[in-house]
């Protein structure tokens, strides 16, 4: 049996795989090595196996946001090593984004897309990912994320953009004040993460006008951003992994035609599809 990890800075899935049967799964809080410490990671690595006790475990496959390389991979791949008792080649770890493009290709060249607390994707040729334009992250970058649509969101109430019940069902949901709101943004950490937590409310109020116009132009300016550097875009498949590409389907779906594009698939997490990868 393995481990096949989707971590992202909300939240991570474990799935328990046995020759490509999925055996459980399970959801602890996100990792993410460039932001966190070896002891907090260790604490959700720990968390997740105390979860699994009992399984005989014989292989990791971790996929990972902020797992860039170098010493930040080896930070997790200690925690994993530490905490399973596994040798260290009996673990790999890589990028979300490489867990993305494997699970949405299907072996094709693919131009492929996480739409999740934050945002990324690349050009993927099958094999291996050739173009990555870089995310940035959540203040100059992660467009289409729900931190980017939780920020467009927060600004348009602030500012006065929205009409009063729209304001008041906000701060409602929120379990704060305007001050509470820049506390948390400006001199607190994980603000990606309390941004993010705004899409919930967007989804909630789907109905709402304001509501489709701010998650299109968030879609709009990842398209305009991102997806229009990949030369190859129009000649390979389009697929978007992630709950904001998922949850926020119908919307993304219109925007990406407008641009006479078309979406090959939208899964909300690579689980599947990783799966099915490494059998």
């Amino acid at each position: 049996m393995y481990i096949i990890a989707d971590a992202g800075s909300t939240k991570v899935q474990w799935t328990l795989a046995d020759n490509g049967a999925i055996i459980n799964t399970i959801y602890t809080r996100g990792i993410n090595p460039i932001h966190q410490s070896q002891e907090e990671i260790d604490a959700v690595v720990k968390e997740s196996f105390d979860a699994l006790q009992g399984a005989k475990i014989e292989a990791i496959c971790y996929y990972g946001a902020g797992c860039i390389g170098g010493d930040v991979n080896a930070r997790v791949v200690r925690s994993l090593q530490t905490i399973s008792g596994l040798a260290a080649d009996k673990i790999i770890v890589e990028s979300d984004l490489m867990g993305a493009a494997r699970a949405l290709s299907q072996g094709e060249p693919t131009v492929a897309c996480i739409l999740g607390t934050g945002s990324n994707s690349c050009y993927y040729d099958g094999k291996k990912i050739v173009e990555n334009v870089p995310p940035l992250g959540y203040i100059l970058g992660d467009e289409g994320s729900g931190a980017d649509i939780g920020k467009r969101l927060v600004s348009a109430v602030l500012k006065g953009h929205t009409n009063e019940g729209f304001e008041k069902a906000f701060f409602e949901f929120a379990k704060t004040d305007y001050a509470g709101i820049i506390e948390r943004v400006y001199r607190q950490p994980e603000a990606n993460r309390f941004l993010a937590s705004f899409a919930q409310f967007a989804h909630a109020h789907f109905e709402e006008e304001c509501v489709w116009d701010i998650v299109s132009e968030s879609f709009v300016a990842f398209i305009d951003r991102n997806l229009t550097r990949y030369e190859k875009l129009r000649e390979s498949r389009l697929a978007f992994v992630g709950g904001i590409a998922y949850n926020f389907r119908d919307i993304l779906t219109d925007v990406v035609a407008s641009y006479g594009l078309q979406i090959d698939t939208i899964e909300s997490t690579p689980q599947r599809g990783l799966v099915a990868y490494h059998v």
